[in-house]
């Protein structure tokens, strides 16, 4: 995580609004150095680095800016703050916008944003991924304020209710403060373009900072892990070779800090024995019951599956350690575990499967997830599955100590290849990049190297940037 420097020490304000207060500085950033860890380097897409004093980040992209952001600012929706940028563009097309992104979530990809264009324009707007909306406070506006060909300082302020706009000075635009989406504040660089930022400044007014952080609004994880390796009847269901191996890599991952650090009380694995039918469906129930609007719970399960049942078509079930393939009711339904998905309050919902298929007696194997996705329109779960329709998914004897193949990927895509699947360089690894990554692999090794055809799926409902990680600096 990157650290930010709390320097709390009250002064009054510079007279350039004709009032005084007390200013509380939360974060004095003059990029002297790189204290504050932002990310550097020249990447894929982007080239960012701190020199005199300056903090340049070039957009390689033709098509997309990027940009680079603290982690936590603190501020609350009950304070009154100020935010300060000094920035200028040095590269690339005047007509595309550059400038500032304050009081969002990159975890949710949502963010206020005062935008400058070389042309003398400015904008000022609102994006929320999860909900889709865009607001446009401030259209495209001439403003002669904004210096062409130097740096603009762009100042965002809220003082009560009041929200308030300045550009070098000049007051260009007054609101309703909206609330906060998130405290992270950043600079944006334009597409195939570049900025230098001389500094940011954030500050509280009127009051110090809370000594203690408000942790009941902090989000949460909840994850259950299911692997079976050893199946009670495997006289007439054969037993797997490494989904142990699996679920442990994946505990080793949300523990980690990559991971989201999952406390022990959140984190639930279930092997071979301990993953009865009944278990399972008590420790989701119980795990995902206490999860918040605002936490993510995780299942994943590593084991058999099948379509099961009279009617056609078939439904989708989960083989738990304690089933009876003379009753279909020992198996777990999909609908059960979709109800108990239901039951939670968490608006993100990820479930995770890598049933394997090594000649067992079953019907047809798991990897015909998608004959059941229809039923989940309306519900508000992302589901990846290891193998797609009339497919089944390998164990392979060779990946470490032995690994279901999509397990393998899924884990070296969270644990050692991270930085690779963070495709638009923003330190969070979203569930479509995840997907994305684990899919070629999976399906490029499985045909060359076993000659075998396996190419995981992703449906449900879900937004493709739900957070699955966040890259490690080092």
């Amino acid at each position: 995580m990157r650290p930010c420097f709390f320097l709390f020490t009250a002064f009054l304000l510079s007279p350039f609004l004709g009032e005084c207060q007390d200013r509380y500085s939360l974060l004095i950033e003059n990029f002297d150095n790189n204290d504050n860890l932002w990310l550097l380097g020249d990447r894929a897409k982007t080239n960012a680095r701190i020199s005199s004093g300056l903090f340049y980040l070039e957009s390689k992209n033709a098509k997309y800016n990027y940009s680079r952001r603290t982690e936590r600012a603190f501020i609350r929706n009950h304070q009154d703050f100020e935010i300060t940028l000094r920035i200028r563009q040095v590269k690339g097309d005047g007509t595309r916008g550059y400038g500032l992104e304050w009081g969002g979530n990159s975890l949710d990809n949502s963010f206020y944003e005062v935008w400058l264009r070389g042309d003398g324009h400015y904008s000022i707007d609102k994006f929320d991924d999860p909900t889709g909306s865009f607001t446009d406070y401030v259209p495209w506006t001439y403003s002669s304020a904004i210096r062409i060909d130097g740096f603009n300082d762009i100042r965002v302020r809220k003082i009560g209710a009041e929200l308030t706009y300045y550009l070098n000075g000049e007051l260009v635009h007054t609101m309703a403060f909206p609330g906060l989406m998130g405290s992270e504040v950043g600079f944006i660089a334009p597409p195939a373009g570049a900025v230098e930022v001389d500094f940011l400044h954030i500050s509280l007014l009127n009051d110090p900072p809370a000594p203690v952080f408000d942790k009941v609004n902090v989000p949460a994880i909840h994850v259950l892990l299911v692997g079976i390796a050893d199946y009670q009847n495997n006289e007439n269901l054969s037993d797997l070779s490494f989904t142990i191996n699996d679920v442990n890599a994946l505990e080793a991952f949300y523990r980690s800090e990559n991971g989201g650090g999952v406390s022990s009380g959140s984190l639930v694995v279930l092997r071979d024995e301990q993953a009865t039918k009944q278990n399972i469906l008590t420790e989701m129930r119980s795990l995902f019951i206490k999860a918040r609007p605002k936490d993510m719970v995780v299942f994943y399960f590593s084991g058999h599956g099948a379509l099961l049942g009279s009617r056609q078509p078939k439904a989708l079930h989960l083989i738990p350690h304690d089933f009876d393939p003379n009753q279909d009711q020992t198996a777990i339904h999909h609908q059960e575990i979709e109800e108990i998905f239901d039951l939670s309050q968490a608006d993100k919902k990820l479930w995770m499967m890598d049933a394997c298929h090594s000649g067992g007696t079953l019907p047809q194997m798991k990897g015909l997830l998608l004959d059941h996705l229809a039923s989940l329109v309306d519900k508000d779960i992302g589901i990846i599955s290891s193998s797609g329709i009339g497919e089944t998914s390998i164990e392979v004897s060779g990946l470490e100590n032995g690994r279901g193949l999509f397990s393998y990927y899924l884990t070296d895509a969270l644990v050692h290849n991270i930085d690779a699947c963070d495709t638009d360089n923003n330190l969070v690894v979203a569930v479509l990049e995840l997907f994305d990554y684990v899919k070629d692999n999976v399906k490029t090794v499985a045909w060359e190297k076993y000659r075998h055809r396996q190419t995981p799926t992703i449906g449900g409902k879900v937004n493709l940037q739900l957070p699955i990680a966040q890259v490690k600096l080092q």
